[in-house]
């Protein structure tokens, strides 16, 4: 295996426009690379494509032109099926609580639910579940529902359910648009001490300067494209 573990290369998505014959450009040729364990930030204004980037990373879109390549193969060439087998390889963060979590079900429950679709094994995903909660700062708190927790505590839910699966590379898109100060700093320190741990590849979205510049890298996309990057 390559020490590269994404490559984009003249990576284009367009999307067909409400009016017909009308077609709006999202991304205008991205060139990306990212070693295993990285952990960086790709940083721009609404409407730079920077969700985009990370639907097309996740393999829950396909380019309009371009490459992207995981550990050396080329993703957009894959099929429905095996997109769908290499999602099971990628954990994913959102901005909004409802993407991340089920609010009828604990979340030891939602952390534990990613792992059932796989595995027979309970005792071990219990025992998995309880392991993730502790390392995002919530323990003693299994038993409650998304809504018995403060905004904070519920991103850092989040973050456990998208680690649940093991994934070789972490999606964040925009993890802490809607948290304060403090409780973005604590975000921070989660990813990066997990980072750190397991080694997951961990790319954030963002438009919030605080947390880009924790990162070892900032690429910066406007209009589509990359514009500059800076390392730390």
């Amino acid at each position: 295996m390559s020490e590269m573990l994404i490559e984009c290369l003249d990576l284009i998505k367009i999307y067909s426009g409400a009016i017909k014959g009308l077609n709006v450009p999202a991304l205008r040729g991205v060139d990306l690379n990212i070693k295993k364990g990285d952990l960086i930030s790709i940083i721009g204004p609404s409407g730079s494509g920077k969700s985009t980037l990370i639907r097309l990373l996740g393999g829950l879109d396909r380019p309009s032109s371009g490459e992207i390549r995981f550990d050396g193969k080329l993703l957009n060439a894959y099929t429905e099926t095996q997109l769908a087998d290499y999602r099971q390889k990628v954990g994913f963060l959102y901005q909004i609580p409802e993407k991340n979590l089920l609010p009828h079900i604990t979340i030891l429950q939602n952390v534990m639910l990613p792992m059932m679709m796989f595995s027979t094994f309970q005792k071990e995903e219990k025992y998995r579940a309880f392991e993730l909660l502790a390392k995002v700062g919530l323990s003693g708190k299994e038993q409650r529902k998304p809504d018995q927790l403060s905004g904070g505590e519920v991103q850092r839910a989040g973050l456990a359910v998208a680690l649940a699966n093991d994934p070789i590379i972490l999606l964040a898109d925009e993890p802490t648009g809607e948290l304060d100060t403090e409780n973005t700093f604590k975000i921070i320190s989660y990813l990066k001490s997990l980072n750190d741990e397991f080694r997951v590849t961990i790319v954030v979205v963002t438009h919030d300067v605080r947390f880009a510049k924790q990162t070892e890298n900032i690429y910066r996309l406007k209009n589509g494209r990359i514009i500059s990057q800076e390392e730390f």
